[in-house]
């Protein structure tokens, strides 16, 4: 049995006593656990592992919807971060999304379409999201999350569900704590320039300023793009917690987005399908454009993060 998740209910995966519809047990000893709103973009509300909220996790699950772009960890999909003017443009179309943020004046449509959307919860606890009406392509999405002992793994994938070719990304937009002193090593080579919030032209070799490939706190207002990834993705460390994640992913993440927010207290690490602006990177030929699904296929990728105590 299936059913469409409208409300802020949770979906406890993991960590001791974790049971109920939908529900899969992990860690029998609870050192992981991590809840999900289905109802509200099939979202990561809270990872708590070795007693520690690594998420910037709000006190009430409502939040989320009040403020979709600011908590836990959200699906980007069938786009991640912003297109520049809501405007897609693909072989023929030029389709007008609505934009839902504005920097320094410009305006994006930013993380896709289905961030804050009900999700349809399965019974085996696998989420799905169906497209709308908002792009000339019908496409599906999915997220599941598991834990096992204390791995989380997330596995997203969005799918082209109609006759002709669509273009599409997927990624993840996870806001770590920065308490607990942390630490992040992103293993990338290469980061895009911008002009505004929007990279441009093709990614160079990291400069000191941007350098993430020895663990620290990454300077306070940074939104900037990476590729060329190494193994493992992303390492996370909180010393004063005790605490450390290694971050994985598969093949498909080619692209990683770190923003760091000192309001906040927050640092986002993303890992992504694509660049951002991937539809018009996509038109003009360039790195990191979206890729092209055609009928019936599928773009995956899974984010698995191991977490220990030091």
């Amino acid at each position: 049995m299936t059913a469409a998740a409208g409300g802020d209910e949770l979906l406890v995966v993991g960590g001791a006593g974790a049971g109920g519809s939908g529900a899969h047990p992990g860690s029998g000893d609870g050192d992981v656990r991590v809840e999900v709103v289905p109802g509200v973009g099939a979202r990561l509300h809270r990872i708590r592992a070795f007693g520690h909220d690594v998420l910037r996790t709000p006190p009430d699950v409502a939040e989320h919807r009040r403020h979709p772009f600011l908590w836990g960890a959200f699906v980007m999909v069938p786009w991640c971060n912003r297109v520049p003017d809501g405007r897609i443009e693909f072989g023929s179309a030029a389709v007008a999304v609505p934009t839902n943020q504005v920097d320094g004046g410009a305006p994006s449509a930013i993380h896709g379409l289905a961030f804050d959307r009900p999700w349809v919860v399965g019974t085996d606890g696998t989420l799905t999201f169906r497209g709308g009406d908002e792009l000339p392509w019908p496409w599906s999405a999915i997220q599941r999350t598991t834990v096992a002992g204390a791995t989380v793994t997330v596995t997203l994938a969005v799918r082209n569900e109609g006759t002709d070719p669509m273009p599409a990304g997927v990624g993840l937009h996870p806001w770590f704590s920065a308490a607990g002193g942390l630490r992040l090593r992103l293993a990338a080579d290469r980061v895009y320039r911008r002009r505004g919030m929007i990279p441009v032209g093709d990614p160079v070799p990291v400069d000191p300023e941007l350098d993430l490939r020895s663990p620290r706190l990454p300077p306070w207002g940074m939104d900037d793009a990476f590729t060329d990834l190494g193994r493992p993705f992303a390492e996370l460390a909180w010393p004063d917690w005790g605490l450390s994640c290694v971050i994985e992913a598969s093949p498909a993440v080619s692209h990683g987005v770190v923003a760091a927010v000192e309001d906040m207290a927050a640092v986002a690490v993303e890992a992504q399908t694509e660049a951002t602006d991937a539809y018009r990177r996509l038109r003009d030929g360039e790195v990191g454009g979206a890729k092209v699904l055609v009928a019936g296929e599928e773009l995956a990728m899974t984010v698995n993060l191991h977490f220990r105590v030091r």
